[in-house]
């Protein structure tokens, strides 16, 4: 009870007794009372103290006796709350060894706390990570299979059964843990994004379509990450059917998987070599326009330079100079414009661009092609020197995977080294990079800044 609230309490008790103890002394009278042939006489102003004394003491006596009564019970609660908190001390060293990789610690912890806390899921969740640890699929999934009974631990148990399932191609399987974990935690990204691959996988592309429209409704995904799994989901679909000689179908898709995200490379490649092949080179120089604006890459650059290819080289410049006018500062505009400078043995234009984008990224390719420029000046001491630095220098872009750092020739929705999904990016490999830091402004762009 507040302090304030204890005072107004207090004093309205003190004032009704003050007000008691006046009646009484205006209205003096006597309590009388007979009881087997005796009589008592007291006046009322003595009576009454003593009935409000008599009715005290006899409260704390009941008070102070249920006190007592509960005192074996407060004993042992207090015992039982001990051992509790011992046993959370246990569990915690046990995580505590588990983070660190101490199973035997880990183990050992675990099952002193569960002397007290009998089959807590804490305690399964420690057996479940040590015998993953240990390559003990069997005993790992026999304890997931516990933690899928207490609704704490499901949605954890669900999701990690379903990888487990997913692994050992057991995809029906999967997909049915994978959707009992995305129901329990619909906006957990994780769960989302691994049933979305087991969809793909299962080619279960309409189940696939209402998953993303879900996720978009519930606001898990925004709208530009729900684009980006439709072009995912739209390409995957088109490459199957490719592959089976559906190519009515096929360019349906990949025209799809354009519309929905026209920065996905590997849709806007082959949607604008479809339609080159098809014989509408225009619109295929617009859809790389398109793509251009919002994702510059190499594949695009070269497919537009093929389109180019029966012009002369004064047209394919200002076709580059359209083409790159959207994104003018992006490395991959002033490589493209280095290039065709190159071709219209523009030197010192090339120049410039190589030494913009050298500011942006010090790759091989770039001194390689100052080579060529060297060499087509009569430079050859300073065309070696360039492919000297070509050969020390980081290497060029290609198809990365961020999950495990593998390199592929052409992008994949599943990386086939970690199975991890949407993970391969556009970057300049890892094992590289350690060099660019020991190598100089190149040779020959110190004009072009």
């Amino acid at each position: 009870m507040p302090l304030a609230l204890r005072l107004v309490f207090t004093l309205l008790l003190l004032t009704g007794i003050s007000m008691l103890a006046v009646w009484l002394r205006d209205h003096p009278g006597l309590l009388r009372l007979d009881w087997l042939g005796y009589r008592v006489e007291t006046p009322m102003a003595i009576a009454t103290p003593l009935a409000l004394i008599t009715l005290l003491f006899f409260g704390l006596l009941l008070y102070g006796l249920v006190h007592l009564s509960y005192f074996p019970l407060r004993l042992r609660l207090r015992k039982q709350e001990t051992r509790f908190h011992h046993s959370l001390d246990q569990l915690t060293y046990a995580m505590t060894s588990l983070a660190v990789g101490d199973d035997a610690s880990a183990l050992r912890y675990a099952r002193q706390a569960e002397k007290y806390l009998g089959q807590h899921p804490l305690l399964e969740l420690v057996h479940a990570h040590v015998a993953l640890r240990g390559s003990d699929n069997a005993g790992a999934r026999h304890q997931l299979q516990k933690l899928m009974h207490y609704p704490t631990t499901r949605m954890l148990a669900a999701s990690a059964l379903s990888r487990a399932a997913q692994r050992d191609e057991r995809l029906e399987e999967a997909v049915r843990l994978g959707l009992t974990a995305y129901e329990l935690q619909p906006n957990h990204l994780p769960n989302l994004q691994h049933l979305f691959v087991l969809y793909v996988e299962m080619q279960d592309w309409q189940a696939a379509l209402l998953l993303l429209e879900r996720a978009r409704r519930r606001g898990s995904l925004s709208k530009q990450k729900v684009m980006h799994y439709e072009a995912i989901l739209y390409w995957q679909e088109a490459e199957s059917l490719r592959r089976t000689g559906h190519d009515t179908g096929h360019a349906l898709l990949i025209r799809q998987a354009f519309n929905s995200e026209a920065g996905f490379v590997p849709a806007a490649h082959a949607y604008a070599t479809h339609l080159a092949a098809t014989g509408h080179r225009r619109r295929a120089i617009m859809a790389l326009r398109k793509a251009w604006r919002q994702n510059p890459h190499p594949m695009l650059a070269d497919l537009f330079l093929n389109l180019q290819a029966d012009m002369s080289a004064v047209k394919r410049h200002k076709a580059v100079e359209l083409l790159t006018q959207t994104q003018p500062q992006h490395l991959e505009s002033h490589v493209l414009r280095a290039r065709t400078a190159i071709q219209l043995k523009e030197w010192s234009q090339a120049r410039h661009h190589l030494g913009r984008a050298h500011e942006q990224a010090s790759q091989a390719r770039l001194f390689r092609m100052l080579a060529e420029i060297e060499q087509q000046e009569g430079q050859e001491a300073n065309a070696l020197h360039a492919m000297e630095q070509a050969s020390n220098a980081p290497r060029d872009p290609q198809w990365v995977c961020d999950g495990c750092g593998s390199m592929h020739a052409q992008w994949q929705f599943i990386c086939h080294h970690c199975q991890s999904a949407d993970s391969i990016q556009w970057r300049t490999p890892q094992t590289a990079i350690i060099e660019s830091e020991r190598l100089a402004v190149p040779y020959g762009l110190h004009a072009a800044h």
